[in-house]
């Protein structure tokens, strides 16, 4: 969770504690309502509008998060951080000509492939909690984000591993059922 706050020439990070980030994806913001209650949901809080860009073709949305936004028009505090891949959150700034003056664009490099594991750890327990992942599965997968690091470029980030184990865990599926047939019959000790 981060609180973006700027001073000066400067931009501050700080970790927030759990519960202060009203996360949103942009994707499922269908109305001018749909947003309102998004930024209601978020007061004193701060709203996380991730893929932001995916609102590009919803003028009236960018137009209300700018209104939102306006300091002389809101009626309680919030912080909006609208998140996105760097050319197209351009887009997404200067689609209002209030943009530029609300949203500072920071850029964040991409995960390195080491980077790419310990999220790639951390989304197994989470998400995966009876999964062990073998000193094998972690070396092999090292080296795939590190051949694959200059191929996939700016697409290279958390949403990278989230596919990467989901086609991981279909083809775990196709190797049990070709060994022990069904679900059921897989013993525990498979999933070590």
């Amino acid at each position: 969770n981060l609180n973006l706050s700027a001073s000066s020439d400067e931009l501050h990070l700080k970790v927030l504690k759990s519960g202060i980030v009203s996360p949103v994806e942009a994707k499922n913001l269908r109305t001018k309502e749909d947003l309102e209650e998004a930024i209601r949901n978020a007061k004193d809080r701060v709203l996380f509008l991730d893929e932001a860009y995916k609102l590009l073709d919803r003028k009236d949305l960018i137009d209300t998060i700018i209104e939102h936004t306006n300091p002389d028009k809101t009626e309680f505090p919030f912080c909006m951080i609208c998140a996105g891949y760097e050319a197209e959150m351009e887009a997404f700034v200067n689609a209002n000509k209030g943009g530029p003056r609300r949203f500072k664009i920071v850029h964040f490099d991409n995960y390195s492939p080491d980077e790419l594991v310990q999220i790639m750890d951390l989304v197994i327990r989470k998400k995966y909690p009876k999964y062990r992942v073998t000193e094998e599965f972690r070396t092999e997968s090292l080296r795939h984000f590190r051949v694959c690091e200059d191929r996939i470029g700016d697409k290279y980030n958390g949403g990278y591993i989230a596919r990467y184990l989901e086609t991981a865990k279909l083809l775990l599926y196709k190797q049990w059922r070709e060994k022990y047939g069904k679900k059921e019959n897989v013993p525990p000790e498979a999933y070590q």
